[in-house]
């Protein structure tokens, strides 16, 4: 068990690490902070997996999403690639635990696309050959 209590301590180390800087701007900072807030959660209870296209998820942030046709969605964690789309598509993607708020505002492109998760399906897993 010790091994265990060490890997929450360097979490919690880095964590508070990146609170003390202030050198930052402070947008920078509050990413950085969300960030690290979510490495320290999946350090200590695991990760979970995309509500959209089931791939599993390592930092798990609450995503809200306002859609250019005035709709609005909450998923409880997206993986890079649906957060990459729904920023494409939308005209604002909010990341948001407790006062830590990364803000994505949509960009100036009005893109004709009917549905901006298409069937997908989870990545498949690349076997890397051995080196030799």
């Amino acid at each position: 068990m010790p091994y265990i209590y060490g890997i929450y301590a360097r979490a919690l180390q880095e964590y508070l690490e990146v609170l003390a800087d202030g050198e930052e701007l402070p947008s920078r900072r509050r990413r950085n902070l969300l960030l690290s807030y979510a490495e320290l959660r999946y350090k200590v209870h695991g990760g979970s997996h995309c509500e959209v296209c089931n791939t599993p998820v390592r930092h798990v942030v609450p995503v809200f999403v306002e859609r250019r046709n005035g709709q609005e969605l909450n998923y409880g964690c997206l993986c890079t690639r649906c957060l990459e789309a729904e920023k494409a598509v939308s005209r604002k993607v909010v990341l948001k635990i407790g006062d830590a708020v990364v803000e994505h505002l949509g960009s100036a492109h009005d893109y004709k696309v009917e549905s901006p998760h298409p069937k997908l399906r989870p990545m498949r897993k690349v076997r890397r050959a051995a080196a030799g």
